[in-house]
């Protein structure tokens, strides 16, 4: 049997500049041409789409690894025609079924590559990516995810979690499945990312509660949670505080 391939872990990209509210690239990013002539090297995307869907794990985990590599790879407009692709051709259902994959290493990387593709920052269309995920039946998947044992799943989920909670529907989504709680409990984990990616996504969600698609007992049971997630911070500060004075 062949060993296990484990997907890279990709460094995560800062965007503190970013106002509330807005998404942000989950990885980093460096400009590239799709052109075929220009990147010869590069396998087509119509054959990667096909591979995901191969019944030999070996096969699809490397197209996994060369289609992350080609998200990471593009903003702008590559962006928006890379993402318009990969609807067109199936991808985002498809990746929405490896979100439950038993498979770690496939669902990382499904996670991974949906974190981006629901970006605004890689690809300017991605309200589209979002809205197909939605209907692609992977809202389910996707939000059982932050509840894994595994750091790395854990940090993907609210990356991709950060980046769609701008987006009205999935707001509401997250609501109704209660995820906020998740999400204010990540708050105090030991991961510093995968704190700054839940706090991100519980912020974006909080923007979109002053939307009025979005019903008032939605709104109250956010704002509730996220008074209580503050008030909670706040007796942790207090108490390092007073640890931190005692040992001086």
């Amino acid at each position: 049997m062949a060993a296990a391939r484990t997907p890279a872990k990709l460094e995560i990209a800062s965007d503190e500049d970013r106002a509330p509210g807005e998404d942000s690239p989950v990885y980093p990013q460096s400009g590239m041409d799709l052109t075929e002539d220009r990147q010869p090297e590069r396998p087509k995307l119509s054959h990667l789409l096909v591979m995901l869907r191969t019944a030999r794990v070996e096969e699809r985990m490397e197209a996994l690894d060369d289609l992350a590599e080609l998200v990471n790879s593009v903003y702008g407009e590559d962006g928006r025609e890379l993402g318009r692709a990969v609807r067109l051709g199936g991808g985002i259902t498809t990746l929405a079924v490896m979100l439950a994959d038993r498979d770690p290493d496939i669902q990382q990387q499904a996670l991974l590559i949906l974190g981006n593709l629901c970006s605004d920052s890689v690809d300017p269309g991605s309200a589209a990516t979002k809205r197909a995920l939605l209907e692609g039946g992977g809202s389910r998947a996707l939000l059982a995810c932050v509840y894994s044992d595994d750091d790395y799943t854990l940090l993907l989920a609210c990356g991709a979690l950060q980046n769609l909670c701008v987006d009205q529907q999935w707001a509401q989504q997250v609501v109704h499945n209660g995820i906020q709680a998740r999400l204010e409990e990540l708050l105090s984990h030991g991961d510093e990312m995968v704190v700054r990616y839940a706090s991100g996504a519980l912020t974006n969600l909080a923007a979109q509660m002053e939307s009025d698609n979005l019903s008032d007992g939605a709104r109250a049971a956010v704002r509730q949670r996220m008074t209580q997630a503050e008030a909670e911070r706040d007796v942790v500060r207090r108490a390092v505080g007073r640890i931190e004075a005692a040992v001086r």
